[in-house]
């Protein structure tokens, strides 16, 4: 009889246990940031800086931590945002992502430089459809092509990256000689991977991403966005090549024009780009910084979520992303104007532990926390969550 493995009881148990299931390169891959990292670590010292205030003999036997974000119904107020790559970290990678959302009634975002074609993923949750991240790419053609599959495929909703005009200086890849654009997977910066022996053969089983994830390193698995990549090469990794310097208004007026679903865009922090995107009609915005893997340097998004509600006025939704690591901060940013929050680091050390029982798992955690918090809140409902419940 086997022992079934027990899983941690916190989202810090989990990162640890990804630390210690992952190859240091592809660990550092996952939790480095840009620079001096002082943005990803202020992403998190903005939590601490925010205390409730509770309300006492209230009702609180039942809580609902039901949403909607984009015209569609949430079980709990948390995304699943985009990682690339997925399927480095563990063989499941997007399509456990996209699972788990449906096992928990949220929404995905699954990301352009997916291991996982789109029709995998669509096809592993046709009731529970995720939306699809992509990023305003150099040839116009290219970009309605990928719409037009994603739209084909069945993803209901776009969201579309902004901040990424240039790769951020992310030193910790530096140090372990893992170059990302393109890729490079190497046995040499993968090195000490035989003590990984799991991640090890989870790879070479399903042979997803090996060095330059080359068709003919797949075998007969049809690679990611193969059929769009040709005139860039067989190699998901040239992906990045086709990414523009530097996006424009014009693009995203041009995708709004040509999605009629659900529109967000991920990666502003300027109230005044806020009001511009709510002009053109998005029906979100993901107050980010790239979790600190861009611009080191940036306010933490906490700080800037009440700046940005401020400036568009009920106009969009509001989604949080950077330092989600409590259902406690979930609660605390809806209290600040968000309508839900994304984690992207931490599903993936989910996966990293466990697959999709990982991802989850820091899921059932964050949910459990907040419920938890709003019912010492004296607060029934996510709705109900305002400046109030903040000292």
């Amino acid at each position: 009889m086997t022992r079934r493995r027990r899983l941690p009881y916190n989202l810090d148990g989990y990162r640890a246990a990804a630390r210690r299931s992952l190859p240091k390169a592809i660990f550092d891959f996952v939790d480095g940031g840009a620079g001096d990292e002082w943005t990803m670590r202020e992403n998190r010292a903005a939590f601490e800086r925010h205390a409730f205030m509770p309300s006492v003999l209230r009702d609180v036997s039942e809580c609902s931590l039901t949403t909607v974000v984009g015209n569609r119904e949430m079980a709990s107020p948390i995304m699943l945002a985009p990682a690339g790559l997925a399927g480095m970290i563990h063989p499941e990678g997007e399509r456990a992502q996209v699972l788990a959302a449906r096992r928990h009634g949220v929404i995905a975002i699954t990301s352009s430089a997916s291991t996982y074609s789109f029709e995998e993923l669509t096809e592993a949750v046709p009731d529970h459809l995720p939306w699809f991240q992509l990023y305003p790419y150099k040839d116009r053609g290219f970009y309605g092509e990928m719409v037009s599959r994603a739209a084909t495929a069945g993803f209901t909703g776009l969201c579309l990256t902004v901040d990424a005009s240039a790769p951020g200086k992310r030193e910790r890849d530096l140090a372990n000689h893992l170059s990302v654009r393109p890729l490079r997977v190497t046995w040499g910066n993968v090195a000490g991977a035989a003590r990984h022996p799991l991640w090890l053969a989870g790879l070479l089983r399903e042979r997803r991403l090996v060095a330059r994830m080359s068709t003919e390193a797949l075998g007969q698995r049809r690679p990611p966005l193969r059929s769009l990549l040709r005139s860039a090469g067989d190699s998901a990794a040239n992906l990045v090549e086709l990414l523009p310097r530097q996006a424009t208004w014009d693009d995203l007026e041009w995708l709004r024009e040509t999605w009629s679903g659900p529109l967000a865009v991920k990666g502003i922090a300027n109230p005044e780009d806020a009001k511009h995107a709510a002009r053109l009609g998005v029906d979100a915005i993901v107050v980010s910084n790239h979790g600190g893997r861009q611009l080191d340097g940036m306010p933490s998004t906490l700080d800037l979520l009440p700046r940005v509600r401020d400036a568009v006025d009920d106009r969009v939704d509001l989604i949080l992303d950077g330092g989600v690591r409590r259902g406690a901060d979930i609660v605390k940013a809806l209290c600040l104007g968000a309508r839900a929050c994304m984690i992207g680091r931490p599903w993936v050390y989910g996966l990293a532990v466990a697959g999709l029982p990982g991802v989850s798992g820091v899921l059932k955690i964050l949910e459990e926390e907040m419920a938890t918090t709003m019912a010492l809140l004296g607060v029934r409902d996510v709705t109900q969550l305002g400046d109030s419940q903040l000292a």
